[in-house]
């Protein structure tokens, strides 16, 4: 903490009164499906954002400070937020938290006539998969949770940040702010939603995670990617849901529960029921009895209006299969005396190859990476949205030094990148959440 407080000290010239910690996340299993509304099983790690702050009453400034001087600082009038999603700055998450807690004060008829000094110091590698962004924004909304006395509790916190992040344009689920928020150091947690609820999933002894870093960069082609997949799901659903009289149901998980069917059940609707060829904005308007402009209106998303087809019988197969793959995850972890690392590494490997084949969201680079640590690990997948960033692999733990040697030499050493090797691949086990410090005695 003595770092981000020189470097508050530095930047306002006196000392800030709280620090907010968030940690970042790593999902062992569950990808592309909380958005859903089905379980996903992830957990902190150690990497967090910090942000120093300070309540400043007579102003209604936000004084925003990065200690990375490659992102750039930022300043507004907390009484003038506009977040404006066509370009890619890292403030816009952290406003975008903020802008979540200023209306829900608001709604509560709370006094928000006041700013803050803020300085962000980061180590969660961004851009990586490992939830850099979210936690910015639980960060934001946390500060002015406690700026303004809120009250908000964690769980509420973690709705809110789910709900604010599409204020950037992103149409996820809520995975990343529920684990930011609710961890607890030594668990993963299985998270489930509407209503949002964390369980306590203790790991079998015997194996460690280690995430490596394939330096693939999602982009912005990636970020559209990621909208794409999710309006793909819900033209999928709802092509279903018409087919068997359910109406306009839009989520995979709340069709499931209408059909009164089983997973498995799901996918085989699936398989029968949605072609293989991609489905035209025409052939779908013409199953759902719409025009284009209500299906752009109603059922896609600004960014994703230009797109022509979808996908979706690919993409469903997908969430229905990853949504039993967690299932089976958590039934094994939670049966310590018949818990086989091969049962949970086999799970993860078919959920490397879903996200790479169903759902198309990896990267040639991360899988060959992934190939590359497969030999030696139970189980290794992609991590995080994909299209680059992180691979999680469970390795036996007495061999994390042979495997880190290996990729070192294999993967690291071919990119002839200047890095140091713990900043590509590290062992880590399940963090504490989010937390606020005082520093008004310290």
């Amino acid at each position: 903490m003595h770092h981000i407080t020189n470097k508050f000290i530095e930047e306002f010239n006196h000392r800030p009164d709280f620090i907010c910690k968030v940690p970042g996340r790593v999902n062992l299993i569950g990808e592309h499906i909380d958005y859903c509304g089905y379980s996903v099983l992830p957990m902190a790690i150690e990497q967090s954002i910090h942000a120093a702050f300070r309540h400043i009453p007579e102003s209604s400034l936000l004084s925003l400070r990065n200690t990375a001087s490659e992102y750039g600082n930022f300043e507004l009038d907390l009484t003038k937020i506009v977040i404006d999603k066509t370009t890619f700055h890292w403030s816009n998450y952290f406003l975008s938290g903020v802008l979540g807690v200023i209306n829900m004060a608001k709604e509560r008829n709370l006094n928000i006539n006041s700013g803050v000094e803020v300085c962000i110091l980061g180590d969660i590698p961004p851009s990586a998969g490992l939830s850099s962004s979210s936690a910015l924004v639980c960060a934001g909304a946390m500060i002015m949770n406690h700026i303004y006395e809120v009250g908000l509790v964690k769980t509420e916190l973690a709705g809110l940040c789910a709900t604010s992040e599409k204020f950037v344009g992103t149409e996820g689920g809520g995975m990343d702010q529920a684990i930011a928020m609710m961890a607890e150091r030594g668990y993963a947690k299985l998270i489930e939603f509407n209503p949002l609820r964390t369980t306590d999933v203790r790991l079998p002894d015997g194996a460690v995670f280690m995430v490596l870093n394939s330096m693939i960069i999602a982009n912005k082609a990636a970020f559209e990617s990621f909208n794409v997949r999710v309006v793909e799901g819900r033209i999928g659903t709802l092509v279903l849901s018409q087919k068997y009289g359910k109406g306009s149901i839009r989520k995979p998980s709340d069709l499931q529960k209408g059909l009164g069917k089983s997973l498995d059940e799901m996918r085989r609707l699936t398989k029968e029921d949605l072609h293989e060829e991609p489905y035209s904005k025409k052939e779908v308007c013409s199953i759902l009895g719409i025009t284009e402009e209500e299906l752009e209106e109603s059922i896609l998303t600004s960014n994703t209006k230009h797109i022509q087809s979808f996908k979706c019988k690919q993409r469903l197969l997908h969430v229905f299969s990853e949504a039993a793959r967690v299932e089976e995850f958590k039934k094994t972890c939670d049966n310590p005396q018949q818990a086989s690392l091969a049962t949970l590494g086999k799970l993860m490997n078919e959920s490397h190859a879903s996200c790479r084949d169903l759902y198309e969201c990896s990267h040639p680079e991360l899988d060959k990476l992934v190939n590359l640590v497969a030999p030696m690990a139970y189980g290794v997948r992609l991590t995080g949205a994909g299209w680059g960033g992180c691979a999680v692999a469970m390795i036996p733990a007495e061999k994390v030094e042979e495997v880190q040697e290996y990729v070192w030499k294999n993967y690291y050493q071919k990119l002839e990148k200047n890095f140091a090797r713990s900043q590509v691949m590290f062992v880590t086990s399940p963090g504490p959440g989010a937390t606020l410090f005082s520093l008004e005695l310290a």
